[in-house]
């Protein structure tokens, strides 16, 4: 399998390198997130993402399913997990603490299933 070329970072005007399947370099990425906490997100999931009980339910999912990708391991690949995602979205009535509405993602097919989620939307 070919390597593919790193490519620059996505935030303005930042020329540093990144691996292809990441869009901005770790110092971007967390502002990004701030941004997108601070101005996107509905502000009732912002207090579940921050509160300690959403904290430690993360990290048991994550050690439950090893730091994994679940959508990455269907398809035979193995690749770190870094997101835990609610299976079905709490805008659309999921339980936001059940263990078994929450699966590990890398951030490239939680991206993927946000995508095909929000298409559905009207």
């Amino acid at each position: 399998m070919p390597v593919r070329p790193k490519k620059p970072c996505a935030y303005p005007s930042c020329a540093k390198l990144v691996k292809p399947n990441e869009r901005y370099c770790d110092e971007h990425k967390k502002h990004k997130h701030q941004d997108y906490d601070k101005y996107k997100r509905n502000q009732e999931s912002r207090k579940i993402y921050t509160s300690s009980r959403w904290k430690k339910i993360r990290e048991m999912k994550m050690k439950e399913c090893g730091g994994l990708c679940a959508m990455c391991k269907d398809v035979g690949l193995i690749v770190k997990a870094d997101v835990v995602d609610h299976i079905v979205e709490l805008k659309d009535g999921g339980c936001a603490y059940c263990m078994d509405n929450l699966q590990c993602l890398c951030h490239n097919c939680h991206n993927k299933k946000t995508a095909r989620e929000s298409k559905g939307r009207v």
